[in-house]
């Protein structure tokens, strides 16, 4: 006797509606911001279904949110007065990178990271704003970890001393 398939799953007797998603944020070209920027567009895109394809939806939404010197730059594309050099998604945030972007992002991270410190914020925000940066500059774990202690609270900076246990890394190190 065959053995016997599962019944399908049961639809659901409504289409399951995706999330609403805020509006993102405008971009004026600073080149600070540009990052974020991008990461938020891309959490944008995979919360209306845009994950995959819809380079041209991408592109002409992307394009609406341009303002200042980010706006002045599209004028000449938008006017058809200047062939973009871009046909896809990931062309046009190359061209925005090179546009607006870090010069050199790993040696803006490096010196980022160099003068990030603790202050008087929770060693969680430290964490959190060293582990972003980090991400750019392309550094060995041991490099990361000694400039991650470097800049913690002298307290915190003592503690681990005293406890002297080895980190294998920086998260391992941050917890």
């Amino acid at each position: 006797m065959a053995a016997e398939r599962p019944a399908p799953a049961p639809e659901a007797p409504y289409p399951v509606a995706r999330p609403k998603a805020p509006t993102p944020e405008t971009f004026s070209g600073n080149r600070n911001k540009l990052r974020g920027w991008l990461a938020s567009l891309t959490v944008y895109y995979r919360t209306v279904g845009w994950n995959e394809g819809h380079d041209e939806d991408k592109i002409a939404y992307t394009c609406s949110l341009l303002r200042g010197d980010a706006g002045i730059w599209l004028i000449p594309y938008a006017e058809e007065l200047v062939q973009p050099g871009w046909n896809t998604w990931e062309e046009f945030k190359t061209e925005l990178k090179q546009q607006f972007g870090a010069v050199d992002p790993q040696g803006e991270a490096r010196i980022k990271l160099r003068e990030t410190e603790q202050g008087t914020t929770s060693m969680t925000e430290y964490w959190n704003e060293f582990r972003l940066i980090a991400t750019e500059a392309n550094l060995d774990e041991f490099t990361l970890g000694e400039w991650l202690i470097t800049g913690m609270k002298r307290s915190l900076q003592e503690e681990w001393a005293s406890d002297s246990a080895a980190f294998t890394t920086t998260t391992n190190l941050a917890e």
